[in-house]
């Protein structure tokens, strides 16, 4: 058996195959670097292959034959919508793509170069791809290629500015490429700042558009803060959509998805603050948030727009512990219950003021709230909103109950945990159809020196079976706008009614929501490349610094400006649009070859790191981890495991799972 891929846990990436199963690639640090008595000077990263589901394991390092010296970034280049779309590379099941070190004089250069300007990115990277899990010669994609994301079916592609021969770039800046085919050709990012970036987020994609957040190198250290863009519907030129988001030192933005074009977001204002903002047009305007009238215990609020005084949400940030914000739960939404938003946060002049966290919820897409509960809680959606679950935030301590609310949010329940648990999360099957909940706690051991970890399980199919299936009566139509048109189409979506008490069941098919078209309004413009808003002048003015000539495309007139600085907000529908900046020709892509301008790309998907943690849990369970990997694991840890590996055998009884059961599962 191979002795890994696991060389330390907390240097382990996982990658599930999209089509087949039983196939896992992991990327791990070498395990002679952990060799006390090792001379390796380099400590590379080698990349592991399962097609069993962790029964063996293949080194693909060592089967390159030594063409590959260390893996840098990887993921699988197979797609499940790839057969039958026309104008894609010749990908099969098994290629993998990867940014490397091919040689060891490489590594060498790599190691005298980095210092603290070079930022970490290194031009002897290069993107490539194998068809064969590199038992043969690969193919070299892009020079530099230093690391990528693929989301949405999108590669995102980072390259090392020092690649850019023709602006003698400096090390330690990137720039960012945008592929539509899976890598066979890319388009450059244009951003409109005239600084260095140092590095991307890439928060959001959607088919109309991407919402990218830039770090600068201008930035003062340990400030953790960026800008967002968004790009136009080719996806290469972004505009500026809003200053000083917060970011964490990792790739958590404060930005959250809610639906159709709805987002929030944090920005720092000025003096080391976060306040909220909204936007309903997918970034072109952004509004402060709206405070509810009156508290969850029925007590006015008295916080009004016009005196500063708006509600502020929490974003990931929150969440990962950033700065003085011990870790709070953050905006959520789910397609499955459209119009419903939980978040953590506070009412006053910015977040977490004098330490204030309450939780709070919407049933209209945000455009209104409530407060639902006194201090911060861990929340989760079932049954497409026919049940909501809260519980107390471990910060707060411990906790005997979970809340539960049958009539979004109106009324709330309790059902004891049998004993006093610290929650730290909740979980439901991905698409939020069930009524079966997983709690991730812990309870307290000697007099609070340990803590035992456990689960606890929700069944809301059992014991309440006088609730009836929902019918056509317990459904309303609304409108996720106060206008009634968002982005050119005025939807009507359905919902079930607050008072109506009755299940969805996981075969309720929601209708599809109407849309008619909109005339044109000012929420349906944005500003356009190298513009941003002046709330003085209420118009779009050209950002200081910026040329023309910083992007190719619209210098050499592939793309001209309408004289009022706008441009449609990408994926708008609206009618009769007045005079906007447009393509005069398809933007030009670039083929495999040295590319002028790459970037970097940082992105964080939670639902993954949800799936690939349990895939560890499980192989774990199941004893397919290699040799070796539990002896790395510190005393403590390994008491958690042990115990958590005892949580799963209860695990798979309360959900009624055997050995079938989990075979089919995988």
């Amino acid at each position: 058996m191979v002795k890994g891929p696991a060389g330390h846990l907390g240097l382990v990436t996982i990658r599930m195959h999209p089509e087949e199963p039983d196939w896992i690639l992991v990327m791990a640090r070498r395990w002679s670097c952990w060799a006390r008595d090792s001379d390796n000077q380099y400590c590379a990263d080698d990349l592991f292959l399962t097609q069993d589901f962790g029964r063996t394991w293949r080194n693909l390092t060592e089967e390159s034959q030594g063409r590959i010296l260390s893996f840098v970034d990887f993921d699988w280049g197979w797609n499940k919508k790839m057969p039958g779309r026309s104008g894609l590379p010749t990908y099969t099941k098994e290629t993998i793509l990867a940014a490397v070190y091919e040689a060891r004089e490489d590594v060498e250069k790599h190691f005298r170069s980095t210092g603290p300007t070079s930022g970490g990115w290194d031009k002897f990277v290069d993107f490539v791809h194998s068809n064969d899990f590199f038992k043969t010669h690969f193919t070299k994609s892009v020079p530099c290629g230093n690391q990528f994301e693929i989301m949405d079916g999108k590669l995102f592609l980072a390259v090392a500015d020092q690649c850019d021969q023709s602006t003698k770039g400096k090390p330690g800046g990137v720039k960012l490429k945008i592929s539509e085919d899976y890598g066979k050709t890319f388009t450059d990012a244009c951003f409109p700042e005239p600084l260095t970036e140092r590095g991307y987020s890439v928060v959001h994609v959607h088919n109309s558009s991407v919402f990218v957040n830039v770090d600068y190198s201008e930035n003062v250290q340990g400030t953790h803060f960026g800008s967002m863009y968004v790009s136009d519907s080719n996806f290469t030129l972004f505009s500026l959509s809003m200053r000083r988001t917060a970011r964490s030192s990792g790739s958590a933005v404060d930005f959250s998805s809610i639906q159709k074009h709805t987002r929030t977001g944090n920005f720092e204002d000025g003096e080391m603050r976060l306040r909220s903002k909204i936007t309903f047009n997918n970034g072109g305007r952004w509004e402060y948030l709206k405070a509810p009238g009156v508290d969850s215990e029925k007590k006015p609020i008295s916080c009004r727009l016009e005196d500063g005084c708006s509600l502020h949400l929490h974003g990931p940030t929150s969440w990962e512990g950033m700065s003085d914000l011990p870790g709070f739960a953050f905006v959520y939404s789910h397609t499955s219950t459209p119009g419903i938003v939980m978040s953590t946060g506070n009412v006053g002049q910015y977040l977490y003021e004098n330490k204030e966290v309450n939780t709070y919820l919407s049933r209209d897409g945000a455009q209104t709230w409530e407060e639902v509960a006194k201090g911060p809680h861990i929340y989760e959606f079932g049954d497409q909103g026919g049940v909501i679950i809260m519980a107390k935030h471990h910060l707060q301590g411990s906790t005997p109950v979970i809340k539960y609310s049958l009539d979004e949010g109106l009324t709330w329940g309790n059902v004891s945990t049998g004993e006093e648990i610290k929650v730290y999360n909740i979980r439901v099957e991905p698409d939020n159809v069930g009524k079966k909940f997983i709690v991730e706690g812990g309870v307290s051991e000697l007099f609070g020196l340990l803590e035992q970890a456990t689960l606890v399980t929700l069944d809301f199919s059992t014991g309440y079976e006088h609730y009836t299936h929902c019918t056509e009566a317990d459904y309303e139509t609304w409108s996720p706008s106060e206008q009634h048109c968002l982005l050119g189409l005025n939807y009507t979506m359905w919902r079930q009614k607050r008072t109506s008490v009755c299940w969805n069941g996981p075969d309720y098919k929601r209708p599809e929501p109407s849309a008619a078209p909109c005339n044109c309004q000012p929420d349906d413009y944005a500003c356009d490349f190298g513009m941003e808003f002046d709330q003085a002048t209420a118009k779009c003015q050209v950002i200081n610094g910026f040329r023309r000539d910083m992007c190719p495309l619209v210098n050499n007139g592939y793309y001209t400006y309408s004289k009022s600085n706008q441009r449609i907000v990408p994926g708008d529908m609206c009618r009769n649009p007045a005079d906007i900046g447009k393509y005069r020709s398809t933007p030009p892509r670039s083929r495999h070859a040295f590319f002028s301008s790459l970037g970097t790309v940082v992105a964080s998907c939670l639902l993954v790191l949800v799936i690939l943690f349990g895939a560890v849990l499980f192989m774990a369970y199941r004893g397919y981890l290699p040799e070796g990997v539990l002896e790395q694991v510190p005393p403590l840890l390994r008491f958690r495991y042990q115990n958590l590996r005892g949580n799963f055998q209860s695990l798979t009884d309360d959900f009624g799972l055997g050995d079938e059961d989990e075979r089919e599962m995988r």
